[in-house]
């Protein structure tokens, strides 16, 4: 919880611990989803046969994949979402 501006006025005597930065990642990763898809990608060598044609991209075109499998979606703009959540390919 964030105290708005009034908190200091009512509370003068309480001191405020600093404001911790924003996190890269979520501390409670999503990892159910990920772990059948990746048990399908390794079990029909998906991984491999992606490689040859999109090289170092190949896990980003896995993590877009897999975001359209668990939201049932292709609405972009939700992915930073998504990739805070659950565990990537890249």
């Amino acid at each position: 919880m964030h105290p708005n501006e009034k908190y200091e006025e009512y509370f003068p005597n309480t001191t405020m611990s600093e404001e911790l930065p924003d996190a890269y990642r979520s501390c409670a990763l999503r990892i159910e989803s990920y772990a059948v898809i990746e048990k399908v990608i390794e079990e029909y060598k998906i991984k491999e046969m992606l490689s040859g044609r999109f090289g170092d991209d190949t896990g980003l075109l896995l993590d877009l994949v897999a975001y359209m499998i668990v939201d049932e979606e292709n609405a972009g703009q939700y992915y930073p979402d998504f990739a805070f959540c659950h565990p990537l390919f890249s």
